[in-house]
């Protein structure tokens, strides 16, 4: 179950509320972000203009979500409420053919000391990089 508020005002600010209902029961993870587009700032050819969209993220998981999404802490204790994660993206919105295309590209990084110090992303995980492509049409 989650709700989020954003508002329409420069740098998007937004801040979204997730309660566990299921996996781990009250394990509480909140976002905070900000965002911002930027229309045709170059073009691909004199038809094809292209965007950059900016955004920024930081995740905080409450004891019982790290608990049950992290694991123990190094020691072998629970590790309490912290900073879970931080996502800087870049977007690279442009149509083509009437089809809308994204080319995207996003930094994740586990910022809470003892949620780096778990293996849930495997030995020496702790920063990633994911690329991707996206596309849509309207009919």
């Amino acid at each position: 179950m989650y709700a989020g508020l954003s508002l329409d005002v420069p740098a998007s600010p937004s801040v979204t509320y997730y309660q566990d209902v299921d996996e781990v029961k009250d394990g509480t993870y909140i976002s905070v972000g900000v965002a911002h587009s930027f229309e045709n700032v170059f073009e691909l050819d004199p038809d094809t203009p292209v965007g950059i969209d900016l955004s920024a993220s930081l995740g905080w998981g409450n004891g019982d979500y790290n608990a049950g999404y992290w694991g123990t802490a190094p020691d072998g204790g629970k590790i309490g409420g912290e900073a879970n994660d931080l996502v800087l993206s870049i977007g690279l919105p442009f149509e083509l053919a009437g089809l809308s295309f994204t080319a995207s590209a996003s930094y994740i990084t586990l910022v809470g000391d003892d949620i780096r110090k778990t293996d849930a992303y495997g030995a020496g995980r702790d920063d990633n990089i994911v690329a991707g492509i996206g596309f849509s049409a309207g009919f």
